[in-house]
């Protein structure tokens, strides 16, 4: 397999003429920590040195930290021990620190975004082998190629301590191309087969004087649906390029909007094989944005192409979490964006 993909950069801007946002309104019982810090599920240590301020603060107040994917929990005891402070924590929201604040007033883009995460060029290759195997199916890849240029687009809102206005937008260009064989009896399977996931990579805003944390993952998979009636060998192969903006838009009182443009060129071969009206599969070669806030896991972007016996498609969908702003889980419905295809 080969991969190569460039650094991932947080790309932001300064819009000189963009109309300023009020001043960040932040919870006076924020503390932000300082140090190298000791973190569990339910506990963090923080050294005395730099954090001299968690003296004066009690059950109930907040604790923030950049701290590998970020730090946001509500104060639940605070012990002065041998290793500097132990701070018993429970869960919080942005929320619950945040009264009013906007990204947008330490980022703001040219076209009014937040930020725009620059996630660098992907280039996966990925030539034959086994993908996944059991006693009635075996799914074989002959090659797999996906080469991206995609850009993030964030931008979070509160007012009230609620949130106000979210988006997550995945916009760039795609080439892929995906060839496989199935072998099977009768049965039905579903299995994904990650090829490749980036390293996480953290970014740092800030609403105010608070560290808003983010983590980003791209992963890049095959995705079979596939049921058999009986004996069967087929080879499916296509070929997509793909450019898109697709993502999730939430306004208070609105709700969710999903974002789904695309403009998209197909082209494949017909299935071969023995006995192919016998089974039916659709084999999906996806890549996905995951976003985490302060750790805590949030939307993601499933887009690529797919094949089938005698058909290639493109196919997007948004869903996952938006917790760490206080929304329930799942809050995000999971949408398809789009689902386009041609006949071969």
């Amino acid at each position: 397999m080969h991969v190569r993909v460039a650094s991932l950069v947080a790309v932001t801007a300064l819009a000189a003429c963009a109309q300023a946002d009020a001043p960040a309104a932040l919870d006076d019982r924020v503390v932000v920590l300082a140090g190298d810090l000791v973190v569990t599920d339910a506990t963090v240590t923080a050294p005395r040195a730099g954090n001299e301020a968690l003296r004066d603060h009690a059950a109930g107040d907040l604790i923030v930290a950049r701290t590998g994917d970020g730090l946001l929990r509500s104060i639940v005891a605070i012990h002065d021990g041998d290793e500097g402070f132990l701070i018993d924590t429970a869960p919080a929201t942005l929320g619950d620190a945040v009264i009013d604040g906007d990204v947008a007033a330490q980022l703001a883009l040219s076209d009014g975004k937040a930020d725009t995460y620059g996630l660098g060029r992907i280039d996966v290759d990925v030539g034959a082998r086994t993908l996944w195997h059991n006693d009635r199916f075996t799914m074989t890849l002959n090659h797999a190629a996906l080469h991206a240029t995609p850009t993030l687009e964030l931008d979070v809102s509160l007012r009230d301590r609620a949130l106000d206005r979210f988006d997550a937008v995945l916009r760039g260009e795609l080439d892929a191309a995906l060839d496989v064989d199935i072998d099977a009896r009768a049965g039905t399977v579903y299995p994904s087969i990650p090829l490749w996931t980036s390293a996480p990579a953290v970014f740092y805003q800030q609403i105010g004087w608070l560290p808003v944390v983010e983590t980003v993952t791209l992963t890049v998979g095959v995705r079979f649906d596939t049921t058999a009636r009986g004996d069967a060998h087929v080879r499916v192969q296509g070929a997509a390029h793909l450019a898109l903006a697709g993502g999730i838009r939430y306004a208070a009182g609105d709700g969710f909007t999903p974002v789904a443009e695309f403009d998209h060129e197909l082209t494949g071969a017909l299935a071969t094989g023995l006995r192919i009206d016998s089974i039916d599969v659709r084999a999906y070669l996806y890549t996905q944005v995951d976003v985490k806030f302060y750790g805590v896991a949030g939307p993601f972007v499933n887009v690529g192409p797919y094949v089938e016996k005698d058909r290639v498609g493109v196919h997007a969908e948004v869903g996952g979490a938006l917790s760490a702003f206080g929304l329930s889980v799942p809050a995000i419905p999971r949408l398809t964006l789009f689902d386009a295809s041609t006949p071969l």
